[in-house]
């Protein structure tokens, strides 16, 4: 399991590329109906890698002055609405079947690409070799199908557990990682290639999949981490900022105002870090507490460099969906194995209680015993006081032998009467029969 673990890793950073030496350089228009003989004499803003201008979106000019090999240049965004590439001021295609916009480049050309950003300002520029730019895309699809293949596999893996031991947070578990697999689906650009370019519809669905993957995070952590044990209202905070995440994506298709996105996204990365530190909190108290905020700790940095550092313009380490994958994985690992952890000591917690409260049953019903046989006891006391002038009377003359007619000769009274006290004493003394009564029975009167 090691090895094989070791190898989908060594695969996902083997995705290299062979760069060549092209001179980059961007201009941000004033107005999108500039033309490319306009752009050309603008003063261009040299740059590595990647433009990053964060909310000042609007049209942005990508000039390549490409004085060496043919090149494939790729702009490894899902976010880029249109993409136009000028060579020798014609409008080039891009290459058919790739994932992210991408156009061959001829050698000692100077290129010119029109994006139009109408969310965040970000665009990075990835250069390939053009003949290694085939095997590259394929290899990138080989290492996506083998995230989306494990992430499957982990996904089903808990949904058995779930069913098989009725333990929640596996199902929890499990529809977390299936949203957060589907963000990286989007960001990968599959998502827009599968919907043909249509950018509105998939930044929508983008919003909508980030705010369940906020939503079902917070459940998660909720149930995994027994939050409510510690902290009574952190369940409500957590569901109001959810609800505040609904509200602002209502607000952005209402709008289509990218400030509203950017809450958004702001909002559902604030829930994963408000309950990664949650986790920190609760250190300490329990080994599953660690592994969980180990696990999160790279993922959730990256995922912040990847996900909010573009859409603020802030200068980011470069993070790209290869690392979040493979950051996902080992968060699967570490996270998965914690599950199944937590649900054996809850279990063995259990049967540690189930024990306790049986010694404490059975010590109850020794109580229990004990107190009917003293109140048993007191019941068949016999005494005085519970008995009259006449009862005690009649109760000597049977004790001494005597038949209920001189019994009621003695005392002047009927025969009747004689019987009437004679069944209260049997009642009073829980006896059945004369011959239960004898004059040591009389002396224990007190």
């Amino acid at each position: 399991m090691k090895r094989i673990l070791g190898g989908i890793l060594l695969l996902f950073l083997l995705q290299s590329f062979n760069v060549s030496a092209q001179e980059l350089s961007y201009y941000r228009a004033k107005s999108p109906l500039e033309t490319l003989e306009e752009v050309s004499a603008k003063h261009f803003i040299g740059f590595e890698e990647k433009v990053s201008e964060g909310a000042k979106n609007g049209v942005y000019w990508i000039k390549i002055e490409n004085d060496s090999e043919d090149a494939v240049c790729e702009l490894t965004s899902a976010h880029l609405k249109e993409v136009d590439c000028y060579i020798e001021g014609v409008v080039t295609s891009s290459i058919v079947g790739s994932v992210f916009p991408s156009f061959k480049i001829p050698a000692n050309q100077t290129v010119y690409f029109k994006v139009n950003c109408d969310k965040e300002a970000f665009i990075p520029v990835k250069l390939v070799n053009a003949e290694s730019f085939n095997q590259l895309e394929n290899r990138s699809l080989l290492t996506s199908g083998i995230y989306y293949g494990f992430t499957l596999m982990v996904i089903v893996m808990n949904l058995f557990y779930f069913f098989s031991m009725k333990e929640r947070s596996f199902l929890h578990y499990s529809i977390f990682l299936f949203f957060i697999s589907a963000a990286i689906f989007q960001r990968d650009g599959f998502l827009h290639l599968i919907l043909g370019g249509e950018t509105y519809l998939s930044s929508h669905l983008e919003i909508l999949t980030h705010f369940f993957v906020a939503l079902s995070g917070t459940v998660f952590a909720i149930d995994y981490l027994n939050m409510e044990s510690y902290w009574k209202q952190y369940k409500l905070l957590l569901f109001s900022i959810n609800g505040l995440i609904l509200v602002s994506f209502f607000a952005f298709i209402g709008t289509d105002d990218f400030l509203w996105m950017k809450v958004s996204e702001v909002l559902s990365i604030s829930i994963l870090i408000i309950i990664w530190v949650t986790g920190v909190f609760l250190f300490r108290k329990n080994n599953y507490s660690k592994i969980f905020v180990i696990a999160y700790c790279a993922i959730l940095f990256m995922a912040f460099d990847f996900f909010i550092s573009p859409l603020m313009g802030w200068a980011n380490l470069g993070i790209t969906t290869k690392y979040l994958k493979i950051g996902g994985i080992v968060e699967m690992l570490l996270l998965s194995y914690a599950v199944v952890y937590r649900m054996r000591v809850i279990h063995r917690d259990h049967k540690v209680m189930v024990r306790q409260l049986y010694a404490y049953t059975n010590q109850l019903n020794s109580l229990e015993e004990e107190l009917e046989k003293l109140n048993a006891g007191k019941e068949n006391e016999i005494t005085a006081d519970v008995l009259s002038s006449r009862e005690i009377e009649i109760l000597e003359l049977i004790a001494a032998g005597r038949i209920n007619k001189e019994i009621a000769e003695e005392l002047f009274i009927s025969i009747n009467t004689v019987k009437y006290h004679t069944k209260k004493l049997y009642a009073k003394l829980n006896i059945k029969s004369r011959s239960e009564i004898q004059p040591s029975f009389i002396d224990s009167l007190n």
